[in-house]
């Protein structure tokens, strides 16, 4: 028997399936996620240059009305003040419009995600609809 007959029939199938299942996320994601983009474009133009959607969203695991949607934002450089006050601003909106999922992660710069993880210090996070 070659490598190819030993291989699960159902392996290329599943695959097809989950590739499906992360390119059309479920209801509300892609709204929430469009909704943080035009909003925090509209408050700080180019601040967030990448947005990573992580966790169970990801994974093609999200289960609304328990799953939150968790990802990962870069910036070109750390937030200042006015753009701390920006992100919040955006954040509180989200969760007036949207009390479930929350819209949690973090905010990182490109530097941060080639460095070692055990040197990244504390950054902007939101989390359950907090943004600290």
């Amino acid at each position: 028997m070659t490598e190819v007959e030993k291989r699960p029939t159902f392996a290329l199938a599943d695959c097809r399936n989950d590739i499906a299942k992360a390119m059309n996320p479920p209801t509300p994601v892609p709204d929430i996620v469009e909704a943080f983009l035009e909003a925090i474009d509209a408050e700080v133009p180019a601040l967030v240059e990448g947005l990573y959607l992580v966790g169970s969203v990801a994974l093609s695991d999200f289960r609304p009305p328990r799953s939150d949607i968790d990802f990962i934002a870069v910036t070109a450089n750390q937030p200042d003040a006015a753009c701390l006050v920006a992100l919040e601003r955006v954040h509180t909106r989200l969760q007036e419009r949207w009390q479930r999922p929350f819209f949690d992660g973090i905010y990182v710069t490109w530097h941060d995600l080639a460095d070692d993880p055990a040197r990244a210090g504390s950054g902007p996070y939101s989390h359950e609809g907090l943004f600290h």
